[in-house]
């Protein structure tokens, strides 16, 4: 007999975009948006900020597979985060389970 044991995250695969956002009286922020599919209905999909003290921050877009009944059908995902553009952003870092991605920020 074995423990039952915790779904563990994996990396996971999207398409990017980025985009710079004034912020009135404040700091601007930076979106960072993921979509994709996966094969069923059931996935959890997060961003895990890099501990790394850099700046722009990176990223990693994770996923854990669920665990119970699922139905059987393609299902899209969106998922996003932000951060403060305290300085000039030109590109962004995410590693998923294709690669290393450079993403253009762009400027609303």
């Amino acid at each position: 007999m074995t423990a039952h044991q915790s779904p563990r995250p994996e990396l996971c695969s999207a398409e990017y975009s980025t985009t710079k956002v004034p912020v009135p009286d404040g700091i601007p922020k930076v979106f960072i948006t993921a979509q994709g599919v996966h094969p069923t209905s059931g996935y959890e999909v997060m961003f895990h900020q890099s501990p790394m003290d850099v700046f722009p921050p990176q990223f990693s877009l994770w996923h854990l597979k669920p665990t119970g009944p699922v139905t059987d059908v393609l299902t899209p995902f969106t998922k996003f985060t932000v951060f403060d553009a305290k300085q000039e952003v030109k590109t962004v870092e995410i590693v998923d389970a294709a690669g290393r991605h450079k993403v253009d920020v762009k400027s609303l």
